[in-house]
């Protein structure tokens, strides 16, 4: 008996939605019991009455509702830059690029399900509902679907160079470029615009297919997907270390990576807000973790990943981890002129 329902269906349909209601428990849910939303409702009255009691109310777009709603986005992510809580927030943000590069390559591929085809749905929706939660549920659909049992020779298993420099245009563009204005501005309108940086990924990867006509070459695609996959990993591996050097001590840490299982009822928000992101990057990068389990071909992999994710993941930091794997995959996927003539004798 095939045990493929078991382990294509099954379990995924068992294990991710858990991973996303796990995350929800503990970051929205997080925000309730610690008393952060209370914070964040002071901080976002539907009336202000004034700016020094209320400077993150602004008017953004002009109603109400939606400026409501943005002022509790930005003071969140305006709590994520105070002094005790900025280290992780750079943290987060150097080191989770793969959580971005791989849905919007995938995205790319031919033939691949339309629940896939546009991952600047599920950005948008973790904005709201946190990368934590929303991202297990992209990885159940990839899996479901399909997509993480592509193999080489198949036809829509190759990214042509357009689609791959449309990706690191994007991340470039409409990624890095907001999320440094974020931590380095600390301006609110800054703030409010970043929060729709998934659109803007997603309008620079499609201008630049526009002016950029997709060639079939595997070899240059494979060349190119290199180039990206090893800065991906070059800038998520030096964030990690750079991080870990400025802890400077296992305490450090510690207190760095490592959230509270229970709500910081007494902390001051930033540390909430802190433990917040704490909480949604292990989510983000464990789900994706789990995911890439999938794209292995035989059962006798499955040790050599798990190992390679508990050392890499400690040494270089779960980003490069992940990187690591993914540039894995494509090299299976795109293979070299010499890999293709062994193939064809």
């Amino acid at each position: 008996m095939s045990l493929r329902p078991l382990t294509h269906y099954v379990v995924p349909l068992v294990v991710f939605p858990l991973i996303s209601y796990f995350a929800f428990q503990q970051t929205l849910g997080h925000i309730a019991s610690s008393g952060l939303r209370t914070a964040l409702v002071q901080q976002c009255p539907l009336d202000p009455t004034s700016i020094e009691t209320a400077p993150y109310r602004l008017k953004y777009t002009g109603v109400p509702g939606v400026d409501k709603r943005l002022c509790g986005l930005v003071t969140i992510f305006h709590f994520a830059l105070a002094p005790e809580a900025v280290e992780f927030t750079s943290y987060f943000v150097g080191t989770a690029v793969p959580l971005l590069a791989l849905p919007a390559l995938e995205s790319f591929r031919k033939k691949r399900s339309f629940l896939i085809a546009f991952p600047v749905i599920f950005g948008l929706v973790a904005q709201l509902m946190t990368v934590g939660v929303t991202l297990p549920i992209y990885w159940l659909i990839f899996i479901l679907t399909g997509q993480a049992n592509l193999r080489p020779g198949q036809t829509n298993t190759q990214l042509s160079r357009a689609h791959v420099g449309a990706v690191a245009m994007g991340l470039a563009i409409g990624a890095a470029v907001p999320s440094l204005s974020l931590v380095v501005l600390e301006d609110p309108y800054v703030t409010a615009i970043c929060q729709f940086f998934p659109l803007l990924q997603f309008l620079v990867q499609y201008g630049f297919t526009l002016f950029q006509q997709p060639s079939p070459n595997a070899k240059t695609a494979r060349s190119v997907l290199f180039s990206l996959y090893m800065s991906i990993f070059a800038l998520s591996a030096a964030t990690h270390l750079k991080s870990f050097y400025t802890a400077g001590s296992i305490n450090g840490v510690n207190a760095l990576l490592i959230p509270s299982l229970a709500p910081l009822t007494s902390a001051r928000p930033s540390l909430q807000v802190r433990d917040f992101l704490q909480w949604d990057a292990i989510c983000a990068f464990g789900s994706t973790m789990l995911a890439t389990f999938w794209f292995l071909d035989r059962p006798t992999q499955i040790l050599d990943l798990a190992l390679w994710y508990t050392v890499g993941s400690v040494i270089l930091g779960p980003g490069a981890a992940i990187a690591v794997v993914a540039l894995w995959r494509e090299s299976h996927l795109h293979p070299s002129v010499g890999d293709q003539r062994k193939q064809k004798q």
